[in-house]
């Protein structure tokens, strides 16, 4: 496949065309990827990818996947008020069978003996986008459009479907457009960070972070930093507790860090080029104490990542804490 698309390249041209673009993404699939074996986490995401696309959307007309879901295009016909109607209630109604249906997908099938995630986010939205093709071959799409699906997708937490203002809400039956809320007041990174966006979900599966209701040149972001060498950071508590300057306005945003030397490091000190490990939402927690917000983090578990990395004790390790105000 990877031959014939290098092949195809020195042929390929642009073009523009409307489409409907849709973002799918496996809700807590990093957690669950750390939990099952590496030979299992591939079976589900193919076996999940052969149900949404055999099951939900078998007419896309593009689609690649994005690591823990899918990226779906669905060209619509310039002009044909029909075309998009039908393409609009098509998608939308496969869209809500999908998060109803999608913990059950592969329930009964023997080759799935592992808990398995049991919500997806999904993100609509409308506009041109460019077509690189070659001998009737669509090589990829590209697009502020693809670019609005995927922002969407990501508010549409834990749960759900939101859509975008450029979708064409008023052509879908009464039955499914009210199913949905109209929201006029939603902030979005790289799509509405000054100026509101309105988008379109079900209460009854989303909710919109706080984090999305501020303009994001108004968002502070504050930081908790220490520097340990790796012997001292292991014999830190198992949960240790590190106090926070303010409240959080979405905890959910919070971003837990540990950095250390990529190899062992001369004179000591911490290279400019690091490994970096991201806590997993289970490797910390955050609490209201009294009034004090604080961040209890694993400390066990990311000191054995970093012990895999291969971190010996007298090196440097840098942790710190990110969080929106």
């Amino acid at each position: 496949m990877h031959r014939q698309f290098l092949k195809l390249l020195s042929s390929a041209k642009g073009e523009s065309k409307p489409v409907i673009a849709l973002n799918v993404d496996v809700r807590g699939f990093s957690k669950f990827s750390l939990e099952v074996e590496s030979v299992d986490t591939a079976l589900y995401i193919r076996k999940i990818y052969q149900a949404i696309l055999g099951n939900y959307f078998p007419d896309a007309d593009f689609f690649k996947p994005t690591g823990d879901g899918l990226l779906l295009v669905f060209d619509i016909e310039e002009g044909n008020n029909d075309d998009l109607t039908k393409k609009a209630n098509t998608l939308v109604e496969r869209s809500i069978r999908l998060v109803d249906e999608f913990a059950d997908l592969l329930v009964g099938d023997p080759w799935i003996y592992f808990p398995m995630p049991t919500r997806i986010g999904v993100g609509i939205a409308r506009g041109a986008a460019s077509r690189l093709v070659a001998d009737k071959i669509t090589l990829d799409y590209a697009g502020t459009v693809l670019n609005i699906a995927s922002r969407l997708m990501d508010l549409a937490r834990p749960g759900g479907i939101v859509i975008d203002q450029t979708f064409p809400i008023g052509l879908l039956d009464d039955a499914l457009k009210n199913k949905f809320k109209e929201d006029d007041a939603v902030f979005v990174r790289s799509v509405a960070e000054k100026d509101p966006r309105k988008v379109f979900y079900r209460e009854s599966w989303t909710t919109i972070s706080p984090f999305n209701r501020r303009p994001l040149e108004q968002i502070d972001w504050k930081s908790v930093n220490n520097s340990y060498t790796f012997a001292e950071f292991k014999a830190l508590e198992t949960w240790f507790i590190y106090s926070l300057e303010a409240e959080p306005i979405d905890p959910a945003r919070i971003l837990v860090r540990l950095n250390h030397p990529a190899k062992a490091p001369k004179g000591g000190k911490m290279p400019d080029v690091v490994t970096e490990i991201v806590a997993e939402r289970n490797e910390y927690a955050y609490e209201l104490s009294a009034g004090s917000p604080r961040l209890r983090v694993n400390i066990r578990a990311l000191a054995k990542r970093a012990a895999s990395n291969g971190v010996k004790g007298t090196w440097l390790v840098n942790f710190s804490i990110h969080y929106p105000t």
